[in-house]
């Protein structure tokens, strides 16, 4: 069971949804965290207790996603250990 608190999963997925909308039509840089919060429908204050600026809320979805992905590559490593080990056997024995 996850102890993450529903409200900040539920902030967060605020925040990406509206990011993402606000990136199809201008540019990160013209992007405020007062636009942002505006569009999430959140407190600039909430922004705030969870990001310095809205550079550190990117660096953290890129650092979610690389964490996500390396999970991802481990588990499929992990799934063929065994298929890889039998290979080796085989081509020891030859």
């Amino acid at each position: 069971m996850s102890t993450t608190d529903l409200r900040i999963v539920k902030t967060k997925a605020k925040l990406r949804e509206a990011l993402k909308d606000m990136m199809e039509q201008i540019p990160f840089d013209q992007i405020t965290v007062n636009d942002l919060c505006t569009q999430a429908k959140i407190r600039r204050a909430t922004f705030y207790k969870h990001f310095k600026d809205k550079h550190s809320y990117v660096a953290a979805i890129l650092e979610h996603i690389n964490q996500q992905w390396t999970e991802r590559q481990e588990a499929i490593i992990e799934s063929y250990q065994g298929v890889w080990q039998r290979q080796i056997g085989e081509v020891c024995l030859e």
